[in-house]
């Protein structure tokens, strides 16, 4: 199978309240410089994607906004470049589908290669995160 590298519209995580929703929720997995705050997609939302995701850089730490680009467009190549892992994870776990905003934590910008690795290490723990999550789930049988 073909895998297509792109980050689509559908992707993306763009709904004001489902944004608010998720920082409400609190649950999140931290590997420095980089927080995944997730939340599983309400019944009532239409899945689109496995993941919708959102980026943020804060300007407490990085004030120049070129600098805040400069780091957002790493998050989101790191992303693009590995979500297909995160994907096929999530199918296997039979996770729901998420609501997934990356936070940047750093207080400068650090090399692409370890921007690459967190967040290879971070979605690992997203994972291990929902299976935990959807063991405590009760069933309805």
């Amino acid at each position: 199978m073909l895998m297509r590298y792109c980050f689509t519209s559908s992707e993306r995580l763009k709904r004001r309240k489902l944004i608010q929703a998720v920082f409400a929720e609190r649950q999140s997995v931290a590997v420095w410089p980089i927080r995944l705050v997730w939340l599983p997609l309400p019944a009532d939302e239409v899945a689109r994607a496995p993941v919708q995701v959102a980026f943020a850089v804060p300007r407490k730490h990085l004030r120049k906004a070129v600098v805040r680009n400069k780091v957002k467009r790493r998050l989101r190549e790191a992303w693009r470049l590995h979500k297909h892992e995160l994907y096929d994870a999530l199918e296997r776990q039979q996770c729901p589908p998420l609501a997934v905003v990356v936070l940047y934590s750093a207080k400068e910008v650090q090399p692409w290669d370890e921007v690459e690795k967190a967040m290879v290490r971070a979605m690992k723990r997203l994972v291990r995160a929902c299976g935990h999550m959807q063991k405590q789930l009760p069933t309805n049988e």
